[in-house]
């Protein structure tokens, strides 16, 4: 039998429960004991964690140590629940190795292989923090060769156990200055040396994939393609979480895991945030009715159909570009019945060096625009409609290249970004259709003033029947009011309901659209 072990309070049930159906898909069968160490879950909470037993993955849970909460230790994002960590060995008495995972984790076949690996001599088999390491150097802080994320761990908990390492670790995050990531800096000091390393594919970090290239991943960790593409246990590592907001890298991988009465709450919340960022919008850009052709750091990472980018930095491709030229690639049949004119709505900024930006649609240039260093410039241009073709492409052009890494004093980071943009947006333009529904409606005020001259004489020599005529005239008056609020109507529904649902149900996962589609 194999042990696993969660922590989580209830914040943390949710993501727990996505990570065990995960497990209980990847394990094929075999004999796997949970046991999920709570800290202030709730009776209902609870129920649903054990409901998810199955004949060969068994669930037990345990409190955890509420002597804990005196630890005068605060963290932004982490809570003292993971303090849990330092007493595994207490909570499963029964198991001399165990897999340690945080509720923030997706399981896959194979991942149980981690069991083969040699701790006999060692605390932990662990995977290193590639992030930690590169960007903050906190290894070498800490006085460590190098420094592991705590989120997957195989744990010798007789060794531990043996050692007494618990009194170790909260000596240490009660007297050190510092614990910057709380309980992992103090597994990483306590530990020390004593730890096995291990592949990155037992514990790929989301994170990376969006900050890093392929090439500098794979080198860092001396790890294959496969690794990085089909890992046994994805990591979603960092504050930006999926059951929080929709956003994270490879959202419906996560998603296809909940239940559905969670399900339902998670659609709210989803809801919620993206009507609120198309509010945002939507107040800054009145008049333009939002398709799906929109990409950009403000938006999800996922990729959007008939789109393709090239030329852009692999792993900074939805902001960044690393060459002098880059292009985007749109076709689609949604594309193709836009019947006005097309606005490309952007933000860019220049890395390193003032540049100039050369924008062209489908070959006709769009203009030359002139970016300070580190001053980004919005960029509001109109495409005319018959530029429009099946396939089209977007494409920037920068002068010059960047300096070199020792030029800029960066030699850390091997990245030679040209530029970047915060975002791109192609819209339909709508203010020429609305100014037309404008005109018309002018056109109509004018008639009917003619109109009311003409009843006006006809009133006077009807006699008898002039109480008709009047009558005539407020039906006339009630039909021009309604025509008015129509028009009104549809300017709202432009400005503000069909940009807010269309964005949504655009980039709603497909779970959610399918959902609401029958309702």
């Amino acid at each position: 039998m194999y042990n696993v072990a969660y922590i989580t309070d209830e914040n943390y049930v949710l993501p727990t429960k996505v990570s065990l159906a995960s497990l209980m898909e990847a394990v094929q069968g075999e004999e796997v004991l949970v046991t999920i160490v709570t800290d202030e879950v709730s009776p209902s909470s609870r129920q649903s964690l054990l409901g998810m037993q199955t004949a060969n993955v068994r669930i037990r849970l345990v409190e955890g140590d509420t002597s804990l909460k005196g630890t005068k230790i605060e963290h932004p994002y982490v809570t003292k629940a993971a303090l849990n960590k330092f007493y595994l060995g207490a909570f499963v008495p029964d198991a001399d190795k165990l897999l340690f995972l945080d509720g923030d984790t997706l399981l896959f076949q194979g991942f149980l292989s981690i069991f083969d690996t040699d701790i006999s001599n060692a605390y932990a088999a662990v995977v290193p923090d590639m992030a930690v390491m590169r960007e903050l150097n906190r290894h070498r802080e800490l006085g460590l060769d190098f420094y592991f994320n705590s989120g997957v761990m195989l744990l010798n908990l007789a060794k531990i156990r043996a050692d007494s390492l618990p009194k170790s670790f909260i000596n240490d995050i009660t007297n050190r200055s510092c614990a910057l990531f709380m309980e992992q800096d103090t597994l990483n000091v306590v530990f020390g040396r004593q730890v096995v390393q291990i592949s990155l594919a037992f514990n790929c970090i989301d994170t990376y994939i969006l900050h890093y290239s392929e090439r500098e991943i794979l080198e860092f960790f001396g790890a294959r393609k496969e690794n990085l593409s089909s890992p046994f246990v994805r990591h979603l590592a960092g504050t930006a979480k999926p059951w929080k907001e929709p956003g994270p890298y490879k959202l419906l991988d996560w998603l296809s895991k909940v239940e559905n009465e969670d399900f339902l709450k998670l659609a709210k919340l989803y809801f919620d945030a993206l009507a609120k960022k198309v509010d945002d919008r939507a107040e800054k850009h009145v008049g333009t009715l939002a398709r799906p052709y929109m990409f950009g750091l403000d938006m999800l990472k996922i990729s959007t159909d008939g789109v393709k980018l090239d030329g852009f930095f692999a792993a900074e491709k939805w902001g960044r570009w690393s060459r002098s030229k880059a292009s985007i690639q749109v076709a689609g049949e949604d594309f193709l019945r836009l019947s006005g004119d097309l606005r490309l709505h952007l933000k860019v900024r220049s890395f390193h060096i003032s540049r100039t930006l050369s924008l062209s649609f489908n070959g006709s240039p769009l203009g030359t625009f002139s970016i300070s260093k580190d001053q980004p410039l919005l960029i509001d241009i109109l495409v005319d409609h018959d530029k429009v073709r099946g396939s089209n492409i977007i494409e920037f052009v920068a002068d010059g290249d960047s300096p070199s890494q020792n030029e800029l004093g960066t030699a850390f980071d091997p990245r030679h970004l040209t530029m970047g943009f915060s975002f791109i947006r192609i819209t339909e333009a709508l203010k020429p259709h609305l100014a037309g529904l404008d005109s018309r409606l002018t056109s109509f005020n004018s008639r009917l003033a003619n109109l009311d001259s003409r009843f006006a004489s006809l009133v006077q020599d009807t006699g008898d029947q002039g109480a008709m005529i009047v009558e005539m005239r407020k039906s006339l008056d009630e039909a021009h009011a309604g025509l008015r609020n129509a028009l009104g109507e549809i300017a709202a529904i432009h400005n503000s309901l069909w940009f807010k649902l269309g964005r949504a149900l655009t980039f709603v996962p497909r779970k959610l659209r399918a959902f609401f589609a029958k309702l």
